[in-house]
């Protein structure tokens, strides 16, 4: 499991995120861009982190901004991995 993290600088929510996630598996940090922003707004995203897990190359789930509970899912059910 891997997770793509869409981040802006100085973001402590998107810090804690990455952190978090990257306790539990491969994360990667990218810094949104003025086009990333753009797409993510087409798709629904308000708010800064945008986290995409993927299992393999297949994504399993989606959320933006700081979502502790949806973090615990993973790094809860992972830890043992």
């Amino acid at each position: 499991m891997q997770a793509i993290v869409y981040t802006k600088p100085g973001c402590m929510k998107c810090r804690q995120t990455v952190r978090q996630l990257s306790k539990a598996m491969h994360t990667k940090d990218v810094t949104a861009t003025a086009d990333d922003i753009k797409a993510l707004k087409a798709g629904g995203v308000q708010s800064l982190p945008a986290v995409y897990i993927f299992q393999g190359s297949k994504p399993i789930d989606y959320w933006s901004d700081l979502r502790p509970e949806k973090i615990r899912q993973y790094t809860e059910d992972n830890q043992n991995d």
